[in-house]
């Protein structure tokens, strides 16, 4: 049976920075949740390229486009609402993989989706509702785990016409998964994401990024910021004893609040506190130093033009440091 290793996190985990957003089909929202495809150098990304060579695993990914062409034969159809629109005929996909993960949207006349692999009903999922945005209430994501092989997907409409919008198909011992949701605060992701992004994939190993720029920007105190932390690590630790846990990349220009008159390095810092106070330090390694390390010798524009891609995202040379620093402790845990 294929492992998860779920990866917890905000716009940095989803990748914002590399280009990935641009694929989308529309201009990326706050907290979308249409997940960047495996192509693009996010650390995510680059940590699941390392992870597949260490235990010869393998991952692709099938996006709304190219299940469209599947479907119809023709490149020249538009895509339904960014997905594909199962009618009559049921979508089959072939592949190897010991964990499935479908993502479906939700919307007016989606019915419901049933779900098959090599022939038996694994599932019904009811899509209908009201047209939602881009973000987590938009979207099913469904996640199957059968003995690793080559095995066949079917997707049935069962009533309706349900609406497809992406495939992930992972063999081999570990299945890297991005759980990163943008814009959203530590309190926030455990109050609405948690179980259906984290608890859900049955996680083996958890990477916690924590989430510390969007607490600042919501002028959280440090102490509670902290405390925020424990919870998150204290959830992390409920599912499983493998827990990795890292704080974030830089920012660019002044780091203080302008409002809260908060130093951002105050906030970044909490995050190894809270690993100490958990009894977890050893699971803890900082990105944050790791990157100005890398950058200490570089005036501002040098930095920028390095590692960034806008003053709040890593770019691709910005993303290596995050998945060199983590990897450094993940690669124990496999």
């Amino acid at each position: 049976m294929t492992k998860t290793i779920v990866f917890q996190g905000d716009s940095h985990t989803w990748g914002e920075g590399v280009g990935g957003e641009f694929l989308l089909g529309s201009p990326a929202c706050a907290a979308d949740m249409r997940m960047i495809s495996f192509s693009p150098p996010s650390y995510v990304n680059q940590l699941r390229r390392l992870v597949c060579e260490a235990t010869g695993s393998s991952a692709c990914d099938v996006d709304f486009r190219e299940l469209n062409l599947l479907y119809t034969g023709r490149a020249d159809i538009k895509p339904a609402r960014e997905c594909l629109k199962i009618g009559e005929k049921p979508f089959t996909l072939r592949g190897r993989f010991g964990f499935l993960l479908i993502t479906f949207r939700k919307g007016a006349g989606a019915g419901t989706a049933g779900v098959y692999i090599d022939g038996e009903k694994m599932t019904e999922i009811r899509l209908e509702g009201e047209e939602p945005e881009n973000t987590a209430s938009g979207f099913v994501r469904l996640p199957l785990f059968c003995p690793d092989g080559e095995r066949e997907i079917r997707v049935k409409a069962e009533s309706g016409a349900p609406l497809l919008r992406r495939i992930e198909m992972h063999s081999g011992r570990y299945a890297c998964v991005n759980s990163g949701a943008g814009s959203r605060s530590t309190a926030e992701y455990l109050e609405n994401y948690w179980e259906d992004y984290v608890a859900a994939m049955k996680p083996d190993i958890i990477v916690l990024e924590c989430s510390a720029i969007n607490d600042w920007l919501r002028k959280i105190t440090p102490e509670e910021y902290l405390a925020r932390v424990e919870r998150l690590i204290a959830a992390a630790k409920a599912l499983t004893d493998k827990v990795v846990i890292h704080d974030v990349f830089p920012i660019m220009g002044e780091l203080r609040s302008p409002v809260s008159g908060v130093p951002y390095p105050d906030m970044i810092k909490q995050v190894r506190l809270a690993a100490e106070k958990t009894g977890t330090a050893d699971n803890f390694v900082s990105v944050f130093d790791a990157a100005n390390e890398a950058m200490a010798a570089l005036n501002e524009r040098d930095r920028a033009m390095r590692y960034f891609h806008d003053n709040w995202h890593p770019n691709e040379h910005g993303y290596k440091i995050y998945a060199d620093t983590v990897w450094e402790k993940l690669k124990d845990k496999l």
